[in-house]
């Protein structure tokens, strides 16, 4: 997209690297206060944009996600996590990820970015930051009562605007499903990263125990079998081998999830974000734009004491579903600007997977260093003699 294209209000104009520049979000949970038990899980926010940290509970992202979807109802804002009453750890880190990704797309997003409820939410200082959102409700209007772009609908949308609705509809959801799948790999190649450092921790472990149990003191057991005595003392200096290997796949697990699960989830947020704004739009444009104008018929009447004419509520509903649809079509620009996050996305799978493999390719040298050691060790018959054979190239 080129800058001159900007001047087109049919058209984005951003792509997806200035998206990018526009905020970097980082939600943390907040450090605890020593001698203070808190009964609500605190989030620390920072805005790269604002220069601004703060503190935040779940509940003020409800205020905030509500206010957006009252203000912006043809936008495609995401969906917040599910609360659940008891939260153990690993819930909160799933939710801490989730709000930061909502937190992600809305300061990414070129109109939602610009309302007022996001730079209170990101820069008031204090607790209690629900009031000052819930003072932004008072008389809101929606999007379409204050566009400087109703009187120009008929020329901006065109009139195979509501095909081109299904088809890309169509096409994202299919997308949908397919990433879905996607993230299910990615969680699954992660879930096995982490496995394997666990379990490759575990054998060293046991590998130490083993080398820590006493010595026999007699051939009793063994039958003059030297095996056991020549293992026992030497299996110890084993437990070194599975300590890099285990620290490589604790890397590789961090990078896939970092750089693949949650890019992959970030992307499928969006997706149904925008999934739940063409719910809205088929199912539910008629029954919206009816409380709308209720709302602003209450409000002329409540001014005025006067009534709105018929005839002005039809062209009225007439217009919304055009401004729906011109919305739409610039939402879907903006998931679509997302798709080079999806070949960085794929390019950190290649990536991540040669170099892990390498990585742990590497490390068999020093598997092998070991074992030639044992096996000198063992063919010495624990003598005490130095045995420091060459590390093998």
């Amino acid at each position: 997209m080129t800058r001159a294209d900007r001047g087109d209000p049919r058209l984005l104009g951003l792509g997806y690297a200035e998206l990018l520049l526009r905020d970097t979000i980082k939600v943390t949970l907040a450090p605890e206060k020593k001698g203070l038990i808190l009964k609500h899980v605190v989030y620390e926010v920072t805005s790269q944009r604002f220069g601004s940290t703060v503190q935040r509970r779940y509940n003020d992202f409800i205020a905030l996600h509500d206010l957006l979807l009252q203000r912006f109802p043809y936008r495609a804002v995401p969906l917040l996590p599910p609360k659940r009453a008891i939260a153990d750890a690993q819930f909160i880190e799933v939710r801490r990820r989730a709000l930061k990704r909502f937190l992600t797309l809305v300061a990414r997003h070129p109109v939602l970015s610009e309302d007022k409820s996001l730079a209170v939410f990101l820069t008031f200082n204090g607790t209690d930051v629900q009031p000052r959102l819930k003072e932004l409700t008072k008389n809101v209007l929606d999007e379409f009562m204050t566009s400087d772009i109703v009187h120009r609908l008929d020329e901006l949308v065109l009139p195979d605007t509501t095909v081109q609705f299904a088809v890309v509809r169509e096409q994202l959801h299919q997308v949908l499903l397919c990433l879905s799948q996607m993230r299910d790999v990615a969680q699954r190649m992660v879930d096995r990263s982490k496995a394997a450092a666990v379990d490759l921790l575990i054998v060293g472990k046991e590998l130490a125990t083993i080398s820590n149990i006493s010595k026999l003191e007699s051939d009793w057991g063994t039958g003059a079998n030297p095996t056991w005595n020549q293992l026992h003392g030497s299996v110890g200096t084993l437990q070194n081998l599975f300590a890099p290997v285990h620290e490589a796949y604790s890397e590789q697990s961090l990078h896939e999830e970092e750089e693949v699960l949650e890019e992959l989830t970030l992307f499928i947020d969006l997706l149904v974000a925008f999934k739940e704004l063409c719910d809205r739009h088929e199912s539910g444009v008629v029954l919206g734009h009816h409380k709308a104008i209720h709302r602003m018929v209450k409000k002329s009447t409540q001014s005025s004491g006067s009534t709105i004419d018929p005839m002005k509520q039809a062209q009225q509903l007439e217009h919304r579903t055009q401004f729906s649809l011109h919305c739409v079509h610039l939402e879907s620009q903006f998931v679509y600007a997302h798709t080079d996050a999806l070949v960085a996305i794929l390019r950190a799978v290649v990536r991540l997977q040669t170099e892990g493999h390498a990585k742990l390719g590497s490390l068999p040298s020093y598997g092998l260093w070991c074992a030639c050691k044992l096996k000198a060790m063992l063919s010495l018959g624990l003598s005490g003699r130095e045995c420091n054979p060459q590390w093998p190239t």
